[in-house]
C-alpha cells in the first residue's frame, strides 16, 4: 500500500515535467531560453523552470522515468524527509548550476536525477545501517553506470556535466545532513498490540492516527498495586459521549 501511494504521489510530481515536454516537442518549440544561464539576471528563472524543458523525447523519457522511481524510492523510505530532499534537489541544485555552471543555457532534469541518486546511495554509506546498504546497492546495481556523466565530456560539449556533477553533490549534501534519520522499510501497523504492554515496565502505549488505547487499572494478585493494561481499541473519532457511559474506571490514554 505505501509503494502504491509513493509511487502515485511521484507520478504526480512529475506530471509537469512530462505535460510541459509533451507541448513544447510535440509543437517544436524552442523553449530553451527558460534554461539556467548561469550568473544572469534573466537566467534565474531556470531555477524553477530548467527540470521541464528538454532538447527532443529521449531526453525526456531518459530523465524522466529514473526521476519517477526515485522519488517513489525516497518517499516510501524516507518519508518524514523526503520534501526537504526533494526541494533541495530541486532548488538547491539549479542554484549552484546558476551559480558554477558555464555561460550557456542548462536544460532538463538530469541534475535533479543525480541529486536524489546519489542521496540514496550516500544514505547507505554515511548510515551503515542493513536497510540503508540494501537501497544504496540497489541504486549502484541499477544506476552505477550513469556515475560518468559527473566528468567533463569532450565528444558530448552539449551535455551539461555541471548539472549532473553539483547535483550529485546536492545529493551527497542532503545525505550526510539526514544521516541519523530512521529507516522506514515496514508499513505502520493498523491494529491493536497482541501483547499488551505494563507502563511500569517502561514501555510508551502504542498508538497511531486511527485508533487510541483505553486503559482500565487493574489488582495484581501479590502485591495488590495498580496496573495500566490495554483492555479496548477504540477510533480516535469515537463520541465522548459514548466513552462517559462506560465505567468511571477507565480512563482513556491519549
Amino acid at each position: 500500500m505505501r509503494s502504491q501511494k509513493s509511487l502515485l504521489i511521484s507520478i504526480l510530481l512529475t506530471a509537469p515535467i512530462w505535460i510541459v515536454g509533451w507541448v513544447q516537442l510535440s509543437n517544436d518549440f524552442n523553449w530553451a531560453r527558460l534554461g539556467v544561464f548561469p550568473r544572469t539576471l534573466s537566467g534565474m528563472i531556470g531555477i524553477v523552470t530548467t527540470p521541464l524543458i528538454h532538447g527532443d523525447w529521449l531526453h525526456l523519457f531518459s530523465n524522466l522515468f529514473p526521476l519517477i522511481m526515485l522519488i517513489a524510492t525516497i518517499l516510501m523510505f524516507y518519508p518524514r524527509e523526503s520534501w526537504s530532499v526533494l526541494l533541495m534537489a530541486y532548488l538547491g541544485a539549479n542554484s549552484l548550476l546558476w551559480l558554477l555552471g558555464r555561460s550557456a543555457y542548462h536544460i532538463g532534469a538530469s541534475g535533479q536525477v543525480y541529486a536524489l541518486l546519489f542521496f540514496l546511495f550516500f544514505c547507505g554509506l554515511f548510515r551503515g545501517d542493513r536497510p540503508s546498504l540494501a537501497i544504496a546497492a540497489g541504486i549502484f546495481i541499477l544506476y552505477g553506470g550513469t556515475i560518468e556523466g559527473i566528468f567533463p565530456q569532450p565528444e558530448s560539449s552539449s551535455v551539461s556535466w555541471e548539472s549532473h556533477l553539483l547535483g550529485a553533490l546536492t545529493g551527497i549534501v542532503a545525505a550526510w545532513i539526514y544521516r541519523r534519520a530512521p529507516v522506514s522499510n515496514s508499513p505502520p501497523s493498523s491494529g491493536s498490540p497482541s501483547i499488551p504492554l505494563l507502563e511500569q515496565e517502561g514501555y510508551l502505549p502504542l498508538q497511531n492516527a486511527k485508533m487510541r488505547y483505553l486503559f482500565k487499572p487493574t489488582q495484581q494478585a501479590n502485591t495488590k498495586a495498580k496496573t495500566s493494561l490495554p483492555l479496548y481499541t477504540i477510533p480516535r473519532n469515537a463520541n465522548y459521549k459514548w466513552l462517559s457511559s462506560l465505567n468511571t474506571s477507565h480512563r482513556v490514554k491519549l
